[in-house]
């Protein structure tokens, strides 16, 4: 673990919930003992021993889709045991160092590579924001413009470029929205008319969401014996979603029947779902 999240954990009281699968218990083995000693109290919440609908690799998004409450989360994670320290011989998963002592990651060299590294190396001498985050917003805003026609096929799925992001830093500090409005002042000028009407924010149902992409509809007009428009709906499938805390998306997603974190998995995971009433959607979220 990086060397800012050991100091922010320092001397709190942490829950760790982790994925449904196997990488996901070692995963989370890793976290409490690198956090043994640092963090007042470590505790682990297994969701398939409280929820046993939750579906392999599921994680704590998908409890809140199924409709779970903070209320009964609180009330699970109350029955939790502490996380005893390990008193065998075996090496800890993670090196037991000082929290000082751990590097801070290092994104490859190989990240910046054509057009996206361009640009991140001319705005990089020129701003406080990090290169991450330059080439992290650069990478979703152009990925979001190119559409859905290009893809990547991995046996029987195509990846298209569309991209959701969350950008994770402290408030005011870590400049997260000073990265992206380096990479709108381009992106702008590269897509007027795309950033103007296809790049919004204030998530709130998946209602709303579906509004942004729905597909053309037609009703048959009894008097005139005819199939006539009764609204357009959105010719642009292409939508950019911004905003600024993830928090309070997480809020809304949690309220009884809201549909939003179902949506946008299943727009993430189907391009083409007309289950939820749109087609050919290539729709992107970046919060922070």
């Amino acid at each position: 673990m990086a060397a800012g999240i050991l100091r922010t954990l320092h001397s709190a009281d942490v829950v760790i919930i982790g994925d449904n699968d196997e990488p996901g218990s070692r995963h989370v083995e890793q976290v409490a003992a690198a956090l043994h000693g640092i963090a007042k109290r470590v505790r682990v919440l297994d969701l398939a021993k409280h929820w046993p609908q939750c579906p392999h690799k599921g994680d704590i998004s998908d409890w809140l889709a199924a409709g779970g409450s903070t209320d009964r989360l609180m009330q699970v994670i109350e029955t939790l045991p502490d996380v005893a320290a390990s008193t065998d011989n075996r090496p800890s998963p993670l090196p037991s160092v000082a929290p000082a002592m751990v590097a801070w990651p290092t994104m490859s060299g190989d990240a910046y590579h054509g057009l996206a590294g361009d640009v991140v190396r001319e705005i990089e001498p020129h701003t406080e924001a990090d290169p991450v985050a330059i080439l992290i917003q650069f990478l979703t805003a152009v990925g979001n413009i190119i559409g859905n026609c290009p893809y990547h096929q991995i046996e029987g799925d195509r990846h298209h470029t569309n991209l959701f992001t969350v950008f994770v830093g402290d408030s005011a500090k870590a400049r997260k929205g000073t990265a992206w409005g380096r990479v709108k002042g381009i992106v702008r000028l590269a897509d007027e008319q795309w950033y103007g009407d296809r790049t919004k924010g204030g998530l709130s149902s998946g209602e709303g969401f579906i509004n942004e992409v729905r597909d053309q509809r037609k009703e048959w007009n009894k008097k005139e014996g005819r199939e006539e428009i009764v609204d357009p709906g959105i010719s642009d499938k292409r939508l950019m979603v911004i905003e600024p805390e993830f928090a309070g998306v997480l809020a809304v997603a949690e309220r009884h029947g809201n549909t939003l974190a179902q949506c946008e998995r299943a727009i993430e995971h189907q391009p083409a779902c007309r289950s939820v009433q749109v087609s050919s959607v290539h729709a992107r979220v970046r919060e922070h």
